[in-house]
Protein backbone atom coordinates (compact mmCIF):
# COMPACT_ATOMS: atom_id res chain seq x y z
CA UNK A 1 0.00 0.00 0.00
CA UNK A 2 1.00 3.74 0.09
CA UNK A 3 2.98 5.20 2.59
CA UNK A 4 -0.39 7.25 3.48
CA UNK A 5 -2.34 4.25 4.00
CA UNK A 6 -4.36 4.37 6.76
CA UNK A 7 -3.14 1.26 9.14
CA UNK A 8 -5.36 1.95 12.26
CA UNK A 9 -8.77 0.37 10.67
CA UNK A 10 -7.25 -2.49 9.87
CA UNK A 11 -5.30 -3.19 13.22
CA UNK A 12 -8.71 -2.36 14.99
CA UNK A 13 -10.25 -5.34 12.75
CA UNK A 14 -7.90 -7.66 13.74
CA UNK A 15 -7.79 -7.00 17.45
CA UNK A 16 -11.72 -7.44 17.16
CA UNK A 17 -11.09 -10.54 15.41
CA UNK A 18 -8.92 -11.90 17.31
CA UNK A 19 -11.20 -13.31 20.44
CA UNK A 20 -13.03 -15.47 17.30
CA UNK A 21 -9.89 -16.73 16.43
CA UNK A 22 -8.93 -17.61 19.57
CA UNK A 23 -11.66 -19.26 20.24
CA UNK A 24 -11.16 -22.41 17.59
CA UNK A 25 -8.17 -22.83 18.20
CA UNK A 26 -6.73 -25.57 21.00
CA UNK A 27 -6.63 -24.42 24.32
CA UNK A 28 -2.97 -25.31 24.53
CA UNK A 29 -2.81 -22.73 22.19
CA UNK A 30 -3.25 -18.52 22.94
CA UNK A 31 -3.33 -15.96 20.63
CA UNK A 32 -1.66 -12.49 22.07
CA UNK A 33 -1.35 -9.40 20.08
CA UNK A 34 3.18 -8.94 20.23
CA UNK A 35 3.42 -5.73 18.93
CA UNK A 36 1.54 -2.74 17.30
CA UNK A 37 2.99 -0.26 15.15
CA UNK A 38 -0.80 1.76 15.22
CA UNK A 39 0.10 2.68 19.06
CA UNK A 40 2.91 4.95 17.72
CA UNK A 41 0.94 6.29 14.83
CA UNK A 42 -2.12 7.22 16.66
CA UNK A 43 0.12 9.22 19.49
CA UNK A 44 2.03 11.11 16.68
CA UNK A 45 -1.68 12.09 14.99
CA UNK A 46 -2.67 12.87 18.64
CA UNK A 47 0.24 15.25 19.20
CA UNK A 48 -0.13 17.15 16.08
CA UNK A 49 -3.51 17.44 16.46
CA UNK A 50 -2.83 18.98 19.74
CA UNK A 51 -0.20 21.23 17.97
CA UNK A 52 -2.74 22.47 15.00
CA UNK A 53 -5.26 23.69 17.82
CA UNK A 54 -2.66 25.25 19.31
CA UNK A 55 -1.16 26.90 16.64
CA UNK A 56 -4.61 27.92 15.47
CA UNK A 57 -5.51 29.15 19.08
CA UNK A 58 -1.47 31.52 19.11
CA UNK A 59 -2.52 32.91 15.24
CA UNK A 60 -5.82 34.20 16.99
CA UNK A 61 -4.00 35.27 20.38
CA UNK A 62 -0.99 37.05 18.11
CA UNK A 63 -3.80 38.63 15.88
CA UNK A 64 -5.52 40.16 18.45
CA UNK A 65 -2.30 41.01 20.58
CA UNK A 66 -1.39 43.62 17.44
CA UNK A 67 -4.65 44.58 16.27
CA UNK A 68 -6.01 45.13 19.66
CA UNK A 69 -9.52 45.09 18.18
CA UNK A 70 -12.04 42.19 18.83
CA UNK A 71 -13.73 42.63 15.60
CA UNK A 72 -10.59 42.94 13.62
CA UNK A 73 -9.52 39.97 15.10
CA UNK A 74 -12.81 38.10 14.36
CA UNK A 75 -12.25 38.49 11.06
CA UNK A 76 -8.88 36.69 10.19
CA UNK A 77 -9.68 34.14 12.95
CA UNK A 78 -12.50 33.04 10.59
CA UNK A 79 -10.51 32.46 8.04
CA UNK A 80 -8.34 29.74 9.48
CA UNK A 81 -11.27 27.30 10.26
CA UNK A 82 -12.73 28.38 6.80
CA UNK A 83 -8.90 27.45 5.26
CA UNK A 84 -8.74 24.03 6.73
CA UNK A 85 -12.21 23.08 6.49
CA UNK A 86 -12.04 23.62 2.78
CA UNK A 87 -8.62 21.63 2.99
CA UNK A 88 -10.50 18.71 4.28
CA UNK A 89 -12.86 18.87 2.04
CA UNK A 90 -10.34 18.77 -0.92
CA UNK A 91 -8.21 16.11 1.19
CA UNK A 92 -11.31 13.36 1.02
CA UNK A 93 -11.84 14.72 -2.41
CA UNK A 94 -8.25 13.79 -3.60
CA UNK A 95 -8.54 10.52 -1.08
CA UNK A 96 -6.07 11.90 1.03
CA UNK A 97 -5.44 10.25 4.78
CA UNK A 98 -5.04 12.31 8.26
CA UNK A 99 -1.45 11.43 8.38
CA UNK A 100 1.67 13.31 10.07
CA UNK A 101 2.35 15.00 7.09
CA UNK A 102 -0.98 16.23 6.34
CA UNK A 103 -1.46 17.18 9.53
CA UNK A 104 2.15 19.13 9.59
CA UNK A 105 1.01 21.02 6.55
CA UNK A 106 -2.38 22.18 8.01
CA UNK A 107 -0.29 23.36 10.98
CA UNK A 108 2.42 25.22 8.90
CA UNK A 109 -0.89 26.92 7.04
CA UNK A 110 -2.52 28.27 9.98
CA UNK A 111 -0.09 30.84 9.82
CA UNK A 112 0.09 31.39 6.17
CA UNK A 113 -3.92 31.40 5.86
CA UNK A 114 -3.93 34.54 7.99
CA UNK A 115 -1.13 36.60 6.23
CA UNK A 116 -3.82 37.21 3.42
CA UNK A 117 -6.52 38.49 5.51
CA UNK A 118 -4.90 40.77 7.76
CA UNK A 119 -3.05 42.31 4.32
CA UNK A 120 -6.68 43.16 3.57
CA UNK A 121 -7.79 44.55 6.77
CA UNK A 122 -4.84 46.88 7.22
CA UNK A 123 -6.27 48.36 4.02
CA UNK A 124 -9.78 48.61 4.36
CA UNK A 125 -9.05 49.67 8.09
CA UNK A 126 -6.93 52.35 6.37
CA UNK A 127 -9.53 54.18 4.13
CA UNK A 128 -11.98 53.88 7.43
CA UNK A 129 -9.98 55.67 9.34
CA UNK A 130 -9.78 58.17 6.80
CA UNK A 131 -13.55 58.82 6.51
CA UNK A 132 -14.81 56.38 4.17
CA UNK A 133 -17.90 54.44 4.76
CA UNK A 134 -17.16 50.54 5.61
CA UNK A 135 -18.81 49.24 2.27
CA UNK A 136 -16.82 52.11 0.29
CA UNK A 137 -13.53 51.12 2.12
CA UNK A 138 -13.85 47.17 1.48
CA UNK A 139 -14.19 47.56 -2.44
CA UNK A 140 -11.90 49.97 -2.74
CA UNK A 141 -8.98 48.32 -0.19
CA UNK A 142 -9.90 44.74 -1.49
CA UNK A 143 -9.31 46.02 -5.31
CA UNK A 144 -5.84 47.98 -4.67
CA UNK A 145 -4.49 44.45 -2.69
CA UNK A 146 -6.30 42.10 -4.41
CA UNK A 147 -3.04 41.62 -7.34
CA UNK A 148 -0.61 41.46 -4.08
CA UNK A 149 -2.78 38.91 -2.35
CA UNK A 150 -2.67 36.66 -6.24
CA UNK A 151 1.03 36.99 -6.36
CA UNK A 152 1.79 36.33 -3.40
CA UNK A 153 -0.47 33.61 -2.70
CA UNK A 154 1.33 31.85 -6.31
CA UNK A 155 4.77 32.48 -5.11
CA UNK A 156 4.16 30.33 -2.38
CA UNK A 157 2.35 27.51 -4.30
CA UNK A 158 5.56 27.92 -6.48
CA UNK A 159 7.57 26.93 -3.56
CA UNK A 160 5.81 23.81 -3.16
CA UNK A 161 5.98 22.63 -7.09
CA UNK A 162 8.96 20.51 -6.59
CA UNK A 163 7.65 18.66 -3.92
CA UNK A 164 5.20 17.56 -6.59
CA UNK A 165 7.69 16.15 -9.20
CA UNK A 166 10.11 14.32 -6.88
CA UNK A 167 10.32 10.62 -7.07
CA UNK A 168 10.66 7.40 -5.47
CA UNK A 169 9.83 7.15 -1.64
CA UNK A 170 10.44 10.67 -0.62
CA UNK A 171 8.19 11.98 -3.55
CA UNK A 172 5.31 9.79 -2.42
CA UNK A 173 5.49 10.71 1.25
CA UNK A 174 5.65 14.50 0.69
CA UNK A 175 3.57 14.65 -2.61
CA UNK A 176 0.51 14.80 -0.26
CA UNK A 177 2.32 17.46 2.38
CA UNK A 178 2.38 19.69 -0.61
CA UNK A 179 -0.89 19.17 -2.00
CA UNK A 180 -2.26 19.79 1.44
CA UNK A 181 -0.25 23.31 1.65
CA UNK A 182 -0.83 24.52 -0.88
CA UNK A 183 -4.45 23.97 -1.43
CA UNK A 184 -4.70 25.48 2.27
CA UNK A 185 -2.96 28.48 0.98
CA UNK A 186 -4.40 29.01 -1.95
CA UNK A 187 -8.46 28.79 -0.43
CA UNK A 188 -6.93 31.15 1.98
CA UNK A 189 -6.74 33.70 -0.64
CA UNK A 190 -9.73 33.05 -1.97
CA UNK A 191 -11.26 33.70 1.46
CA UNK A 192 -9.75 36.93 1.93
CA UNK A 193 -10.62 38.67 -1.36
CA UNK A 194 -14.51 37.53 -0.92
CA UNK A 195 -15.35 37.35 3.16
CA UNK A 196 -12.75 39.12 4.36
CA UNK A 197 -14.11 42.35 2.58
CA UNK A 198 -17.42 41.51 3.05
CA UNK A 199 -16.87 40.86 6.66
CA UNK A 200 -15.25 44.07 6.95
CA UNK A 201 -17.59 46.13 5.24
CA UNK A 202 -20.03 44.79 8.38
CA UNK A 203 -18.03 44.81 11.02
CA UNK A 204 -16.18 47.07 11.26
CA UNK A 205 -16.28 51.08 11.99
CA UNK A 206 -14.38 54.14 12.74
CA UNK A 207 -16.04 53.79 16.21
CA UNK A 208 -14.43 50.30 16.66
CA UNK A 209 -11.17 51.39 15.17
CA UNK A 210 -10.76 54.05 17.39
CA UNK A 211 -12.06 52.04 20.62
CA UNK A 212 -9.60 50.59 22.89
CA UNK A 213 -9.04 49.72 26.24
CA UNK A 214 -6.23 49.77 29.12
CA UNK A 215 -5.06 46.49 27.64
CA UNK A 216 -4.54 47.99 23.89
CA UNK A 217 -3.21 51.10 24.68
CA UNK A 218 -0.59 49.61 27.21
CA UNK A 219 0.24 46.94 24.03
CA UNK A 220 0.83 50.29 21.95
CA UNK A 221 3.27 51.81 24.05
CA UNK A 222 5.56 48.65 23.79
CA UNK A 223 5.11 48.61 20.72
CA UNK A 224 5.80 52.31 19.99
CA UNK A 225 9.54 51.65 22.27
CA UNK A 226 10.02 48.60 19.66
CA UNK A 227 9.46 50.77 16.90
CA UNK A 228 11.65 53.61 18.27
CA UNK A 229 14.37 51.12 19.28
CA UNK A 230 14.10 49.33 15.82
CA UNK A 231 14.84 52.82 14.23
CA UNK A 232 17.60 53.61 16.27
CA UNK A 233 19.67 49.93 14.87
CA UNK A 234 18.56 50.88 11.81
CA UNK A 235 20.07 53.86 11.90
CA UNK A 236 23.06 52.13 12.81
CA UNK A 237 23.48 49.47 10.38
CA UNK A 238 22.87 51.88 7.77
CA UNK A 239 25.93 54.13 9.01
CA UNK A 240 28.27 50.80 8.53
CA UNK A 241 27.15 49.30 5.25
CA UNK A 242 31.08 47.26 5.07
CA UNK A 243 30.52 45.71 8.72
CA UNK A 244 26.43 44.92 7.30
CA UNK A 245 27.77 43.38 4.43
CA UNK A 246 30.35 41.47 5.82
CA UNK A 247 27.93 39.80 8.72
CA UNK A 248 25.61 39.12 6.00
CA UNK A 249 28.62 37.25 4.16
CA UNK A 250 29.60 35.36 7.01
CA UNK A 251 26.45 34.29 7.83
CA UNK A 252 26.16 32.71 4.46
CA UNK A 253 29.78 30.93 4.78
CA UNK A 254 28.73 29.65 8.21
CA UNK A 255 25.50 28.40 6.70
CA UNK A 256 27.44 26.34 3.96
CA UNK A 257 29.60 24.89 6.72
CA UNK A 258 26.94 23.80 9.29
CA UNK A 259 25.12 22.21 5.78
CA UNK A 260 28.62 20.45 5.22
CA UNK A 261 29.21 19.49 9.33
CA UNK A 262 25.68 18.67 10.66
CA UNK A 263 24.93 14.95 9.69
CA UNK A 264 21.90 13.98 7.45
CA UNK A 265 19.76 11.18 6.89
CA UNK A 266 16.64 9.80 5.59
CA UNK A 267 14.46 10.23 8.54
CA UNK A 268 15.01 11.42 11.80
CA UNK A 269 15.79 8.37 14.88
CA UNK A 270 12.56 8.15 16.72
CA UNK A 271 11.69 6.05 19.78
CA UNK A 272 8.91 3.74 18.08
CA UNK A 273 9.26 1.25 21.03
CA UNK A 274 10.89 -1.57 18.91
CA UNK A 275 14.13 -3.28 18.16
CA UNK A 276 15.12 -5.84 16.00
CA UNK A 277 18.43 -7.83 16.23
CA UNK A 278 19.78 -10.52 14.78
CA UNK A 279 21.81 -13.38 16.14
CA UNK A 280 24.41 -15.33 14.52
CA UNK A 281 26.37 -18.51 15.66
CA UNK A 282 29.13 -20.60 13.85
CA UNK A 283 27.95 -22.35 10.85
CA UNK A 284 28.63 -25.60 12.30
CA UNK A 285 25.95 -24.88 15.17
CA UNK A 286 22.61 -27.28 14.49
CA UNK A 287 18.75 -26.38 14.76
CA UNK A 288 18.55 -27.58 17.89
CA UNK A 289 21.42 -25.83 18.84
CA UNK A 290 20.96 -22.45 17.84
CA UNK A 291 17.26 -22.87 19.37
CA UNK A 292 18.70 -23.57 22.65
CA UNK A 293 21.22 -20.49 22.15
CA UNK A 294 18.34 -18.46 20.97
CA UNK A 295 15.93 -19.41 24.48
CA UNK A 296 18.75 -18.22 26.62
CA UNK A 297 19.45 -14.83 24.97
CA UNK A 298 15.52 -14.59 25.02
CA UNK A 299 15.07 -14.95 28.71
CA UNK A 300 18.31 -12.49 29.54
CA UNK A 301 16.03 -10.26 27.39
CA UNK A 302 13.00 -10.54 28.96
CA UNK A 303 14.44 -10.17 32.23
CA UNK A 304 15.05 -6.07 31.65
CA UNK A 305 12.23 -4.00 33.01
CA UNK A 306 11.97 -1.82 29.64
CA UNK A 307 11.12 -5.29 27.66
CA UNK A 308 7.15 -5.90 26.84
CA UNK A 309 6.99 -8.54 24.83
CA UNK A 310 9.70 -10.54 22.40
CA UNK A 311 9.88 -12.50 18.79
CA UNK A 312 11.91 -15.12 17.92
CA UNK A 313 12.74 -16.39 14.52
CA UNK A 314 15.16 -19.14 14.43
CA UNK A 315 16.25 -21.06 10.72
CA UNK A 316 15.84 -20.14 7.38
CA UNK A 317 13.13 -17.62 6.20
CA UNK A 318 12.76 -14.40 4.79
CA UNK A 319 15.54 -12.67 6.18
CA UNK A 320 17.77 -15.55 8.10
CA UNK A 321 19.33 -17.52 5.08
CA UNK A 322 20.88 -20.22 7.48
CA UNK A 323 20.20 -22.81 10.16
CA UNK A 324 22.74 -20.92 12.28
CA UNK A 325 21.06 -17.24 12.24
CA UNK A 326 18.09 -15.81 14.34
CA UNK A 327 16.08 -12.72 14.17
CA UNK A 328 14.78 -10.92 17.29
CA UNK A 329 12.11 -8.19 17.76
CA UNK A 330 11.98 -6.79 21.32
CA UNK A 331 8.69 -4.65 21.71
CA UNK A 332 9.39 -2.50 24.80
CA UNK A 333 6.95 -0.56 26.65
CA UNK A 334 5.19 2.53 26.11
CA UNK A 335 7.50 5.61 26.37
CA UNK A 336 5.41 6.94 29.49
CA UNK A 337 5.92 3.41 30.78
CA UNK A 338 9.75 3.49 30.85
CA UNK A 339 12.07 5.76 32.15
CA UNK A 340 14.91 5.07 29.56
CA UNK A 341 15.20 5.78 25.84
CA UNK A 342 15.41 3.10 23.24
CA UNK A 343 18.96 4.08 22.47
CA UNK A 344 19.97 3.39 26.32
CA UNK A 345 18.00 0.12 26.28
CA UNK A 346 19.94 -1.17 23.28
CA UNK A 347 23.49 -0.30 25.04
CA UNK A 348 21.85 -2.04 28.00
CA UNK A 349 20.48 -5.28 26.69
CA UNK A 350 23.58 -5.76 24.30
CA UNK A 351 25.64 -6.04 27.18
CA UNK A 352 23.54 -8.55 29.03
CA UNK A 353 23.28 -10.58 25.74
CA UNK A 354 27.35 -10.05 25.00
CA UNK A 355 29.56 -13.73 25.72
CA UNK A 356 31.65 -13.42 28.66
Amino acid sequence: PPPAAPLTAPADSLRQRLPQQTESRPKSAKGTVLSDRTTNIRASVRDTQFELMLAIALVVMIIYLFLRNIPATIIPGVAVPLSLIGTFAVMVFLDFSINNLTLMALTIATGFVVDDAIVVIENISRYIEKGEKPLAAALKGAGEIGFTIISLTFSLIAVLIPLLFMGDIVGRLFREFAVTLAVAILISAVVSLTLTPMMCARMLSQQSLRKQNRFSRACERMFDRVIASYGRGLAKVLNHPWLTLSVAFATLLLSVMLWIVIPKGFFPVQDNGIIQGTLQAPQSSSYASMAQRQRQVAERILQDPTVQSLTTFVGVDGANPTLNSARLQINLKPLDARAARVQRVISRLHAAVAPS
